[in-house]
């Protein structure tokens, strides 16, 4: 069985990064944050099937979207986006090779 099953995890560490000026933050600086992906695939003869979980931890950066309200108003940005904006994901799939 160990032979037949695979498990990846992986952790990504984002630092701080630079942005700028905003009317929300005199920090110029973003918020340093990991995800957190996995995935565990079970081989058989020519098919694999797999199920994964992407940013376990379900973080997403808040408020992405500057007074996302008014979309129209003269504060409206949504260029800020340094982080997630999707949380947590769960998939199931199945690969073949065909021959």
């Amino acid at each position: 069985l160990a032979d037949n099953l695979n498990l990846d995890f992986t952790v990504n560490y984002i630092g701080k990064s630079r942005i700028p000026n905003n009317i929300v933050s005199a920090d110029n600086f973003s918020t340093p944050f990991s995800l957190f992906n996995s995935q565990i695939t079970y081989k058989l003869s020519n098919t694999d099937i797999y199920i994964g979980l992407e940013n376990i931890t379900d973080y997403t950066q808040p408020n992405p979207i500057i007074d996302s309200d008014t979309p129209f108003g003269p504060n409206f940005d949504a260029s800020l986006i340094w982080g997630p904006v999707m949380g947590r994901t769960i998939y199931l799939g199945l690969r073949t090779a065909l021959k």
